[in-house]
């Protein structure tokens, strides 16, 4: 047989892990109510939060292992005013391991706030945009590439001389290099020593 071994556990708590919601928004004092916050999802790395109104600094949390490489921005709703981001030292880390931003209106740019305090936060993973961007660059180069060889094949069909055609005679060997173009005695280059 084999060797048995034994292991003891002493000491063991159990704790319950509250599910959490996949968004939330928080304060100090209490949530916000469900119905002032609305989440549409474009991708997993992409998010649309709709917030109404926002008057007081608040905590928006997304439940996804804390990198700094998301980021959070935010305009008015219903404007299609230039995004300003929050700025890094308002993302946190939550609960051991998700990403909060701190949403305070008083410290938006004036031109961003409005009185009913509806805003738009638009949360993304910023290393998916160069993802995009590598994609993009490879179809256009595959497709280039392909329409390359497509018109090379058209010029050869067309009667065009950039190839080679099935009755082209071979090339006739190459001949070993000699620059004085003295004969090579038994198929050896002469060696020539000068002093100067």
């Amino acid at each position: 047989g084999g060797n048995l071994s034994k292991t003891l556990l002493d000491n063991i708590r159990i704790y319950k892990i509250p599910h959490l919601p996949a968004f939330y928004l928080e304060s100090a004092n209490a949530p916000l109510p469900p119905q002032s916050m609305s989440v549409k999802a474009s991708s997993p790395v992409q998010y649309n939060v709709q917030v109404k109104g926002l008057s007081t600094a608040r905590t928006i949390v997304l439940s996804e292992s804390f990198n700094t490489k998301w980021v959070a921005s935010i305009r008015s709703t219903g404007t299609k005013n230039k995004l300003w981001q929050v700025p890094e030292k308002y993302h946190l880390a939550v609960n051991g391991f998700a990403n909060a931003w701190v949403i305070d209106p008083s410290q938006m740019p004036t031109s961003l706030r409005n009185a009913n305090g509806n805003y738009e936060i638009l949360l993304n993973y910023t290393p998916q945009k160069w993802l995009h961007i590598g994609i993009a660059l490879s179809v256009v180069c595959v497709v280039g590439g392909l329409g390359l060889l497509l018109m090379r094949g058209l010029s050869n069909k067309g009667g065009g001389n950039s190839g080679l055609s099935s009755k082209d005679e071979p090339a006739p060997p190459l001949e070993p290099r000699n620059p004085s173009r003295q004969p090579i005695p038994n198929g050896r280059p002469r060696r020539t020593v000068r002093l100067g």
